[in-house]
Parts: C-alpha cells; structure tokens; sequence
C-alpha cells in the first residue's frame, strides 16, 4: 500500500492501522504517536498527493495529555 510506504520511509511504525472497504473505496484510519504536529501535517500532505487517495483529516485527539496524532484517508 503506498500509503503505509510514506510512513516506512520515514522509519516510522503505526500504532494501529484500520482498513474498511466499501466496493471499490478503501477507508485507512492511522494511529501514530510520538509525532510533532508539524510533521503529522507533511505526512498529511504526502498522503494526499497520492493519485488514489480522495481525503485526508488529521486529528489530534487530545493534545493535551500528548495522546496520538491520528490521520484518516
């Protein structure tokens, strides 16, 4: 999956990774700690400049107690 690539590159390793189909769209939540938000939003980027990749939403559920930074596309 290219998607998986752009974090395999950077050496970084999802803590959880969902994969739901519906006919021919696939919808990919990622759970990745440890990220700045900064960086959370270059990945972002990256993902969706992929040609098959229709959305991105980052989230950061609760910045507050430095819980994981969460993208979805």
């Amino acid at each position: 999956m290219r998607v998986l690539n752009l974090f395999a590159l950077q050496f970084l390793t999802p803590e959880q990774v969902n994969v739901q189909r519906l006919d021919d769209l696939l919808s990919i939540d990622i759970i990745m700690g440890g990220l700045s938000w900064h960086r959370a939003g270059v990945i972002a980027e990256k993902l969706r400049n992929l040609i098959s990749v229709c959305s991105v939403n980052l989230q950061n559920p609760d910045a507050a107690w430095g819980a994981p930074t969460q993208a979805a596309g």
